[in-house]
């Protein structure tokens, strides 16, 4: 899933995040990174076991304001540098 929304700057909301089946997905790098007009984003029921690399998942949205990740689980991550970078609004 790398790179999905990379730099769509213009996106205020993403839906429909809750119907993605996330269950092989290894990598989540630069996902959102560069949504500057992403205001939230939910993405508490993404199974995330096998997910090593978060880094930069976030980098750069700037009016971020929610980021509901209560459910994400990072015990095998092995790359999560700049996750929230520049997430100023948050």
């Amino acid at each position: 899933m790398k790179y999905w929304f990379y730099n769509m700057d213009k996106v205020e909301t993403i839906e429909g995040l809750e119907n993605i089946d996330t269950s092989k997905v290894t990598s989540f790098l630069c996902l959102f990174r560069g949504c500057k007009s992403l205001k939230s984003v939910n993405i508490s029921m993404w199974d995330t076991t096998l997910v090593t690399d978060f880094a930069s998942l976030f980098f750069d949205c700037y009016d971020l304001t929610t980021a509901n990740v209560s459910g994400i689980v990072t015990s095998t991550a092995t790359r999560i540098t700049s996750m929230f970078n520049g997430c100023h609004s948050l």
